[in-house]
């Protein structure tokens, strides 16, 4: 406090405040006081003067002997240590008595002196006292003249009228020394008094302004974020209540600042969690926000998006920190040129903009709208930036389903029309070629049903409306019906068809033994496609600790790394290149059927080489 400014401003002026009343104090007492000094002196040789009036009367009546007379003009004077005048009014004025002159009134002075007293012959006439000042040397000595009437009154008629007057003269500068003293007597005083005030207006202002720094420092702390500190609310009157103000607004202030931080934070949050990347921007195009999956989405990794620091106090725990600065990179770090013209489109034009981009094997769709404040003001832009590339890749998945189930459902309805119209019109004659055709109707229309079928099955998959009971079961009795159904097939096929010895030692199961077998149905399909005379294929199982791991291995023309990436995806056809039948639903309707068996499933597969499918199912030991 001792350093305050507010304490140095009120001393000063207090200090200026009691150096300008002594001042002040000083000038009044000088200016009013020489007055007053002045009159006083009029009014005392007024006085004598009315005395000298009074003798001079008596002489004139010669009631007195001049003797007598002059003793009595010669001591006034000297009484007075003042010079006397007396002039008698008649024909011709003359000086009745002049007392000796002090030796600093030239004769010159003098004439002049007598003069001015003669000048004031009708005033004094009319019975009215005079006085003025005179000034003596070069110097400007100022002299003092009092004039009095004296009347006399004829002792025949009894009449009075003035017949003389007696001036005083004296110099100011004698009368003026004991003025001078008694102001320097006042100025010393004044010193003094200035003196003496200035430890009580210490004393009061160190009082006065405690409680004022000390709101001011819980104001300051606020400002700094620190909430915790009060002022002291024990001075009456207006300083007592700012101090409740202060402290009720600090309050007010911890408990807004906490909920913001919590609703920021809570928001925070929220922003980093999606899977959206979100980028907002200034009306100068500096980032304000950014989120993690902005730099996901870009394949960025190499910005520290966690620079940042909180301003600590000493005592955090009493300390309520508000103050936090985060680093945000310029958006030519993470956009490319054009997304950057983007933004800066929208913050011109103040509209919205929408575009898509591809971002190495993403495909990204970028939403821009404007921010405004409450007077639609453009105040900044925020992007929103959605990956689509799994949407698009759907849609472009959908397109080619409607290709292949238009063109695989074309295919047996044309040439089931091809040869049913020449049947209806009884063009084929001969019996064995009716039979033909009657085959090839029947071959066609089960393929139409298969097609069918597998969409139909997919559909209830994904709807879940697929039975999957489960029970205990024995691979090997899955393993044995696989045997027999396909057996014949791969021996037409001359494609041998190799069970794994691990089959027969597997432990018993508790899963759903029919879609087990028609996931290797799927699988073994697939391999007979793709297997030429003289492969093999070959179905195993392994038992692990938590899982039964169940595959199908051949020895066909293999798949490339791309369509093993989509081989499971819906409608997808690895085959559709080497002109092989199919709708390319079984490996998407194996995957969601391993899927709600609780199990995985996957593919190596090198071109030339074969492949290998292998899932897996959860071991659940067999129920007793």
């Amino acid at each position: 406090m001792k350093n305050s400014p507010l304490r140095r401003q009120f001393l000063y002026i207090s200090f200026i405040g009691i150096l300008v009343s002594a001042l002040l104090t000083v000038g009044s007492y000088s200016l009013i006081g020489n007055v007053l000094f002045r009159n006083s002196i009029t009014t005392d040789f007024r006085n004598r003067a009315s005395y000298l009036s009074e003798q001079t009367s008596l002489f004139t009546e010669q009631r007195i002997s001049s003797v007598r007379y002059n003793d009595i003009v010669t001591t006034s004077s000297q009484m007075l240590d003042a010079s006397v005048t007396i002039f008698i009014f008649g024909n011709q004025i003359n000086y009745v008595q002049e007392s000796p002159l002090k030796s600093e009134f030239e004769e010159d002075f003098l004439e002049e002196a007598r003069r001015e007293m003669i000048s004031y012959q009708d005033v004094l006439m009319a019975g009215k006292t005079v006085d003025f000042t005179l000034n003596a040397d070069e110097h400007e000595s100022r002299i003092l003249v009092v004039g009095y009437p004296v009347e006399v009154t004829d002792q025949y008629s009894g009449t009075t009228s003035v017949e003389a007057a007696v001036f005083l003269m004296k110099s100011m500068s004698e009368m003026q020394a004991g003025y001078t003293s008694l102001n320097y007597a006042l100025i010393l005083a004044s010193c003094l008094a200035f003196l003496i005030m200035v430890i009580p207006v210490i004393v009061v202002a160190n009082r006065f302004l405690k409680p004022i720094n000390q709101t001011r420092d819980v104001a300051i702390a606020m400002s700094k974020g620190n909430f915790t500190l009060r002022a002291d609310t024990a001075q009456k009157g207006e300083v007592g209540e700012l101090a409740k103000a202060i402290n009720q607004l600090a309050s007010d202030l911890n408990l807004t600042i906490s909920a913001l931080l919590v609703e920021k934070n809570r928001l925070q949050q929220i922003l980093d969690g999606l899977t959206e990347g979100i980028v907002a921007v200034d009306h100068n195009m500096n980032i304000t926000h950014v989120n993690p999956a902005v730099y996901r989405l870009f394949g960025i990794d190499d910005i520290d998006t966690t620079t940042g620091s909180l301003e600590e106090e000493n005592d955090k725990d009493e300390q309520l920190n508000v103050s936090m600065t985060k680093y945000h990179p310029d958006l030519k770090d993470i956009f490319p040129e054009r997304v950057q013209n983007d933004y800066r489109t929208v913050l011109k034009e103040h509209r919205h903009r929408q575009r898509t981009i591809r971002v190495a094997d993403r495909v990204l769709l970028i939403q821009i709208e404007v921010l405004q404040n409450t007077e639609d003001e453009t105040v900044g832009a925020v992007g929103l930036f959605r990956d689509i590339t799994e949407s698009e890749k759907l849609e472009q998945t959908r397109r080619d389903y409607v290709a292949n189930i238009s063109h695989e459902l074309r295919t047996p309805l044309t040439a089931m029309r091809a040869l049913i119209e020449p049947l209806q019109d009884g063009m084929v004659k001969d019996e064995r070629n009716r039979q033909r055709y009657y085959s090839i109707i029947l071959n066609e229309s089960v393929r139409l049903s298969r097609l069918i079928d597998d969409m139909m099955e997919l559909s209830r998959i994904q709807a879940g409306q697929l039975p999957l009971e489960k029970m205990d079961f024995n691979f090997q009795d899955v393993a044995q019906s696989l045997y027999e159904k396909y057996f014949e097939v791969c021996r037409q096929a001359e494609i041998d068809l190799v069970f794994s010895d691990s089959i027969p030692e597997l432990r018993p199961q508790f899963s759903n033994p029919d879609r087990i077998e028609q996931i290797l149905i799927i699988l073994i399909d697939n391999a007979l496609k793709f297997t030429k005379p003289g492969g093999i294929i070959e179905v195993f199982a392994h038992q692990q600790e938590t899982v039964l791991e169940i595959g199908v291995r051949d020895t066909g023309e293999g798949i490339s790394d791309h369509d093993c990436r989509h081989i499971f995806e819906r409608f997808y056809k690895a085959d559709k290149s080497r002109g092989k039948s199919g709708t390319g639903l079984g490996l998407s309707i194996a995957r969601e059927i391993v899927r709600l068996l609780g199990g995985t499933i996957g593919v190596k597969s090198r071109l030339g080489e074969g492949s290998t499918f292998t899932f897996t199912i959860p071991s659940d030991v067999a129920r007793e």
